[in-house]
């Protein structure tokens, strides 16, 4: 394992640390940032079930297409 400082793992690290440190300190800061979120996530409570299964089956079927779907027959192929 390398512990090397200029790594950039180890910069990540560092700087989840840093952030980590810094949020322990200012708790407050973090229910600040996360009060975008917590809206969203308490619209997304309003939005019927059935919607997100919509969307799930639209996102299959577009899938689908693009993989097996549209594909045009090659020059070379005997007809």
């Amino acid at each position: 394992m390398n512990l090397r400082a200029d790594t950039p793992t180890a910069r990540l690290v560092l700087l989840g640390v840093i952030v980590l440190a810094y949020f322990v300190v200012f708790p407050e800061d973090l229910k600040g940032i996360l009060a975008p979120i917590v809206a969203v996530l308490e619209l997304s409570k309003s939005v019927s079930a059935a919607l997100y299964g919509v969307i799930a089956v639209g996102i299959v079927a577009w899938t689908v297409v693009r993989v097996w779907g549209g594909r045009k027959p090659r020059a070379d192929a005997a007809p």
